[in-house]
């Protein structure tokens, strides 16, 4: 694993661990207008599925965060036209305020994700 591979798999673990404590609150009750979303201990939990890739194509190299295994239930289809239940989430819908997780992680590890990939930051 080269360097820049090294420190994006370091970036996506970050991710994963922050997405995942920040599922704090069960269901019910509902989470509030633009707060974190709640999350459901009886059954089976968007929370599990939260994970990460790192990806090399040609002389691209990329990481991919959050609902990544497109065949889960709930996930968005391969058109992007029918949106699932984790970007409804994120974005809101005419009956429903965001509850943007994608957003509100990402904001937490911003600052340490540039401390990784510049180096800053020893693996």
């Amino acid at each position: 694993m080269d360097s820049v591979e090294k420190r994006l798999d370091a970036c996506g673990k970050l991710f994963v661990e922050m997405a995942k404590a920040n599922f704090v609150f069960a269901y019910p009750p509902h989470s509030m207008d633009w707060d974190f979303p709640h999350y459901n201990p009886d059954g089976e939990t968007m929370k599990n599925h939260i994970n990460y890739k790192v990806f090399i194509t040609g002389t691209d190299i990329f990481m991919r965060a959050g609902m990544i295994d497109d065949d889960l239930p709930g996930r968005m289809s391969n058109t992007g036209k029918n949106p699932g239940y984790p970007a409804l989430l994120e974005t809101g819908t005419s009956k429903m305020a965001p509850r943007p997780w994608l957003t509100i992680t990402t904001d937490e590890v911003w600052l340490d994700w540039g401390a990784i990939l510049t180096g800053m930051e020893s693996l």
